[in-house]
């Protein structure tokens, strides 16, 4: 598997767990959620960065032309 095939998979997987501790610490917020959703959204941010980085060639052709 490709590299960005990886962090894609990865990135979804932070997005869905980003939701559901959202949701979940609206409902009933335990510690252990919170810690997990903070940790999680650290995740997150970096596999953005990753992902940005990954597809920079893909941005600079589509939305960056002179």
């Amino acid at each position: 598997m490709t590299w960005l095939k990886t962090v894609n998979l990865l990135l979804f997987i932070s997005l869905a767990t980003q939701a559901v501790t959202a949701i979940w610490l609206l409902v009933r917020g335990t510690n252990l959620v919170y810690e997990i959703h903070k940790y999680n959204g650290i995740a997150f941010l970096v596999l953005a960065a990753c992902h940005l980085f990954l597809n920079w060639g893909w941005i600079r052709a589509n939305y960056l032309k002179r």
